[in-house]
């Protein structure tokens, strides 16, 4: 087993990536044996990371049969972001999607829950929606990223009203600049990145 480190130059600050690594069949020509990709983004000019674009996040009503929540994302190419509540005592709510091409505060709302019910937790999924290609010819695809926030978010008794879920925000940095699409290719024991297509239109 051999452990490479990779470099990859020139990418812009802030800026989010696909990157991928593929593996190639010596004895044949252009034949890809494999590949894993990522969805990463550089740092900051203060060395900060980011895992996801949500930068806030914060409930804004819990009510016996409702919930609702604001959720900013600084995206700056097309996503699509799929919000459910998950991990509770009752049975899965249904989901619901935006499909976002630049920074936006999406209203998420629950309704027809059950009164005094644990949901669990709001998860959110966001998912790239910029078709691309690695240097060897595979689609990029199912790429997503997948987070829960918050916890035993339980609707309100009718009756008394004692249950609470506190809000809290979650702020993280995001891209606001144009980004672009970088893919990895191992070939013959060396590594090159190519920028292949902009996720800005």
């Amino acid at each position: 087993m051999h452990l490479l480190q990779v470099n990859i130059a020139g990418l812009r600050a802030k800026s989010w990536y696909y990157v991928c690594v593929e593996w190639e069949n010596f004895n044949r020509h252009n034949e890809s044996m494999g590949t894993d990709c990522r969805l990463l983004r550089t740092l900051d000019k203060f060395g900060k990371n980011a895992d996801t674009t949500i930068t806030d996040l914060e409930i804004v009503d819990i009510s016996s049969t409702s919930m609702s929540f604001k959720v900013h994302t600084t995206v700056d190419f097309p996503l699509r972001i799929t919000a459910t509540l998950q991990g509770g005592m009752s049975a899965l709510t249904a989901s619901q999607t935006f499909i976002l091409r630049e920074a936006s505060d999406l209203d998420v709302y629950f309704s027809f829950l059950k009164e005094d019910t644990d949901y669990g937790k709001l998860c959110l999924i966001e998912e790239p929606m910029v078709m691309a290609y690695t240097t060897m010819g595979r689609l990029i695809s199912h790429l997503r990223v997948e987070k829960c926030y918050f916890g035993n978010l339980r609707t309100k008794d009718y009756e008394f009203s004692t249950h609470y879920a506190a809000a809290s925000a979650y702020r993280r940095s995001a891209s606001n600049k144009a980004s672009l699409v970088a893919i990895l290719n191992r070939s013959l024991f060396s590594f090159s990145a190519f920028l292949l297509y902009s996720f800005y239109y």
